[in-house]
């Protein structure tokens, strides 16, 4: 893929007579990438279909643990020299469903902008509960901080980042140091924060489903990330839509306002129209272009100030280009289908939009649906 255009002579010509095949799997997945809202299979199966094409080399199911969830994948952008800054992405889900491997659209949106990404899996409600799954975070980030240079990463320049409970996790693990002081390290290992729609501030616990996962912890204030906040606490970008009904904006508008107020260092963007699971899916290929999420992610990890600089890498052919001819090498609407098809199947089940604050208005007290 070394190439420039003009030495790939009729892959333009047959991007162009293969367009409608294209249009028919792009409308299929505007159709169904708002379905993330509940995180359900489907939207993430469609999303991950590019993304399985995409300029990096993936190191599947590395084990961080004893537990088979205890696993994570890596991703490292194909051909990068010297050592890449470091974002581990944590998933939403609840606190009780959600898979690594369909995240891989979102390590493929950072891997194009140079990092190298972790993605772990983490035990799940009802096996698990707060805060098993925050030991599991903890050990995970411990891992890579003693091991990502053999995967080509810097462990000087690690981000956590997460979307939804996701957003919880990682949170926690930056503002409670309690977590990472269990595997020998502390807020130092990590150089910033960003959260995507996640629930920061969300007492009284009016859902049982919620009050299930959360039970165990002793004070109901050590499982909120607002409580641990000092001005002391790394960079930290929030990311929120306006039309999030799963987790109010009010969450990440807290926080920040908590963050400011002990003078520590924050950044907030808010999005008209976008969803819970629009959030995130806007890092996707299909809707990257319309959003600026991966490009204000990108700007705040890059403006890190105790970083050396590092050069984003370029295809020689455009981003989209380069999926298009990919995708074109096999029956693109039969693969879209066959996603569709499993992942209905999975919707039948309960899921984090269906589960999480059923009761509980707008403007109620505990920042959830």
């Amino acid at each position: 893929m070394g190439n420039p255009p003009s030495q790939l002579p009729g892959i333009r010509f047959g991007v162009l007579r293969e367009q409608r095949t294209m249009k028919l799997l792009a409308s299929f997945a505007i159709l169904t990438l708002p379905m993330l809202s509940g995180c359900t299979p489907l939207a993430t199966a469609v999303a991950n279909l590019p993304a399985a094409f995409g300029d990096y080399e993936r190191q599947a199911d590395i084990s961080y643990g004893a537990d088979a969830r205890q696993a994570l994948d890596v991703y490292a952008p194909e051909a990068a020299s010297g050592l890449r800054p470091v974002v581990v992405f944590f998933y939403g889900g609840g606190w009780r469903q959600g898979e690594k491997a369909q995240y891989r659209f979102v390590a493929e949106a950072l891997t194009s902008r140079g990092y190298i990404v972790v993605v772990p899996d983490y035990r799940l409600f009802p096996k698990a509960a707060f805060p098993d799954f925050m030991a599991d975070a903890a050990k995970a980030v411990g891992w890579v901080y003693e091991n990502i240079r053999k995967h080509g990463g810097d462990p000087e320049r690690l981000f956590l980042m997460g979307h939804s409970a996701g957003a919880h996790i990682a949170a926690l693990l930056a503002f409670d140091e309690r977590y990472l002081q269990a595997e020998g390290g502390d807020s130092r290992w990590m150089r910033a924060f960003v959260g995507l729609a996640g629930p920061y501030d969300f007492l009284p616990f009016t859902d049982p489903a919620i009050q299930a996962v959360f039970a165990a912890a002793g004070n109901q204030q050590d499982s909120q990330p607002i409580a641990f906040v000092d001005g002391r606490e790394v960079r930290t970008l929030l990311l929120h839509g306006e039309e999030d009904d799963r987790v109010w904006p009010r969450n990440s508008r807290r926080l920040a306002e908590r963050i400011r107020e002990k003078g520590g260092s924050v950044e907030e963007r808010y999005y008209p129209g976008m969803t819970h699971g629009g959030i995130v899916a806007a890092l996707s290929v299909y809707l990257r272009g319309r959003r600026a999420v991966l490009d204000e992610i990108d700007g705040f990890l890059a403006a890190d100030p105790g970083k050396t600089s590092w050069a984003p890498r370029f295809n020689a052919l455009p981003r989209e280009l380069l999926v298009e001819q990919r995708l074109l090498s096999f029956n693109a609407p039969a693969v879209a289908g066959q996603a569709a098809i499993v992942a209905h199947d999975a919707m039948t089940r309960d899921g984090y939009g269906d589960r999480i604050g059923s009761a509980g208005t707008r403007d109620g007290t505990n920042g959830l649906r």
